[in-house]
């Protein structure tokens, strides 16, 4: 499969090879609960898989880039009820608040309002590995004939990089010192802060990811290491 990058931003041509992925998708029609509740009952399941998401795709209208995508997705990474609601609000087209109040929710089920601190590194995990992982890893896939492929590798190797070293860095910043944090402090903590609100915005993310990198690869190194 070749691709065609209609440059009209200032997006680098990884993340416009990302995006037009993603706009192929039709995710972006639904909002994070209408997507999650249409997916219902493959997202009650502990582990959903594409045999139960085939059932309910028919009365969606899903392009089938949507469906390879899914296909691809939960036939190569395991994929728990959380991460997948989790993969479905992130790629929905609601706003970055609606997307971090359901996300609290998916994570918090369990806690009354409330998000413990492993709670909180198994969400900061997952959307690290939806975001810098599993997404681009697809758009590598699909995409070997395409004139940037090896820079596009490379870009996803350096993305593979960071999932712990985030996850240390956005947990710390989340709770500053505490157990648990409670759902509206978790809500304005992570809108109010610029690194937070990344995790709800995957290209923001892997720029910052790839910027970090280019200033900072010894320091990275020795948080690889520790």
């Amino acid at each position: 499969m070749g691709c065609t990058l209609n440059r009209k931003s200032d997006q680098t041509p990884e993340e416009l090879l990302i995006s037009q992925t993603i706009s192929s998708f039709s995710f972006g029609i639904y909002s994070s609960i209408n997507l999650v509740n249409n997916f219902y009952p493959a997202v009650v399941f502990h582990q959903v898989s594409f045999k139960v998401i085939k059932k309910v795709i028919p009365s969606l209208k899903f392009t089938e880039s949507s469906k390879d995508f899914l296909k691809d997705l939960t036939q190569k990474h395991p994929c728990s009820s959380k991460k997948f609601k989790t993969l479905l609000a992130l790629l929905s087209n609601s706003t970055a608040l609606d997307k971090v109040l359901y996300i609290f929710d998916i994570f918090a089920e369990d806690s009354l309002e409330t998000l413990l601190v492993w709670e909180a590194e198994l969400m900061i995990s997952q959307i690290l590995q939806i975001t810098l992982q599993y997404i681009p890893e697809y758009v590598l896939k699909i995409n070997k004939n395409c004139l940037i492929y090896e820079d596009f590798k490379n870009y996803c190797i350096k993305l593979s990089l960071f999932n712990n070293f985030l996850l240390k860095i956005f947990t710390k910043k989340l709770f500053q010192g505490k157990k648990e944090i409670g759902k509206q402090e978790f809500v304005y903590r992570v809108i109010s802060s610029k690194k937070l609100v990344m995790l709800v915005n995957g290209e923001n993310l892997r720029t910052y990811c790839i910027d970090f990198f280019i200033e900072n690869l010894i320091v990275l190194k020795d948080e690889l290491v520790t």
